[in-house]
């Protein structure tokens, strides 16, 4: 993802006090310049002089390129760079013209003068294109993330909505009390769905809330079965989460660590602290389940494509197999 905030800001005002300060730092004492000059001056008169060059540069970027170079339109923006160098020469001799103290460092105009004048030009122009064609990249980069993020979320929908339609089936076979429960656990977990599963983030409460009617309507299908211990730990408020990423790793305990002839007892953990949030599920593998299923399901699959998405770089996905158990557990930093 691109940066936003302060980030690009402070990296810009970096990248000129280089641009600035750096001819003083490489030729301390420029051809033609006595050596008595003071430092500050020589930095002062290349300061003055960036203001138009600062001006090519962002010129180029919000303008020249997107509108003449994008769309192909070459003439014109080889006139929009004509008329910019023209314009970046003529203040810097303008302001050798009308500053007494700039002509008493360089004395007249001279020949370094002049190449230095047009090379910091040219340095602008050519990294005003580079910054352009980084940031198309990124973009391109950004749509393209978050295009394939909607469809690993197209895809995770239907397959959880399946799963808890089968659930009320199951219950409405047995004539079962429950299946009123369920319905209204169903209600408010395709409410969240369709409400929030959309989002880029929701609060970290919204999505535990949404877990545990998942897991309630879970307990109602397999009371007589299944053993679950759900435990919330720290405060969840004030931070944010992807939605619909936890239930996938939940959802593939009760998928393949359920046997209806012996006890399955599946244990989740959701723990937060400071801007870390960790996730534990453990759940017995019985022999049924191919000794590879487990880690090439589809939701585990979407999920690990989700995160390097998401959470790129600020994720931990470990997954602990055993003759007996399963485990995963998911570690997320700076909620």
């Amino acid at each position: 993802m691109m940066k936003t905030g302060w980030q690009p800001i402070v990296l810009h005002i970096i990248g000129w006090v280089i641009f600035i300060t750096l001819p003083v730092m490489v030729v301390p004492h420029p051809p033609g310049v006595s050596e008595a000059v003071p430092i500050n001056d020589l930095l002062l008169f290349l300061m003055i002089t960036a203001i138009p060059l600062v001006a090519i540069f962002y010129g180029n970027l919000l303008y020249g390129f997107p509108v003449y170079y994008l769309h192909r339109r070459y003439f014109a923006f080889a006139l929009f760079l004509a008329l910019s160098l023209t314009a970046s020469i003529s203040c810097t001799f303008l302001i050798f013209e009308t500053q007494d103290w700039v002509q008493e460092i360089f004395g007249q105009v001279s020949g370094f003068l002049m190449r230095g004048m047009i090379y910091r030009t040219v340095v602008v122009v050519v990294a005003s294109f580079g910054f352009f064609i980084y940031r198309q990249w990124r973009l391109a980069e950004t749509a393209k993330a978050v295009a394939e993020l909607a469809f690993l979320k197209a895809q995770i929908n239907p397959h959880f909505l399946f799963n808890t339609l089968n659930s009320i089936y199951y219950l409405t076979l047995q004539r079962s009390e429950r299946a009123a429960h369920a319905v209204e656990k169903l209600s408010a977990i395709m409410r969240y769905v369709i409400d929030e599963g959309g989002q880029d983030r929701v609060p970290l409460e919204r999505d535990v809330a949404y877990l545990q009617d998942y897991i309630a309507l879970q307990r109602l299908r397999f009371a007589d079965n299944v053993q679950i211990v759900f435990e919330v730990r720290g405060d969840l408020m004030g931070k944010q989460i992807v939605p619909l990423l936890l239930v996938s790793l939940i959802e593939n305990a009760f998928k393949h660590g359920i046997s209806m002839e012996h006890p399955s007892p599946i244990h989740i953990t959701i723990a937060a602290s400071s801007d870390h949030l960790r996730l534990d599920v453990q759940n017995q593998k019985f022999s049924h389940i191919a000794a590879n299923e487990l880690e090439t399901g589809i939701g585990l699959e979407n999920t690990r494509r989700r995160l390097k998405i998401s959470y790129p770089s600020l994720h931990r996905l470990e997954i602990h197999e055993t003759k007996e158990a399963f485990r995963v557990t998911l570690t997320l930093e700076k909620l």
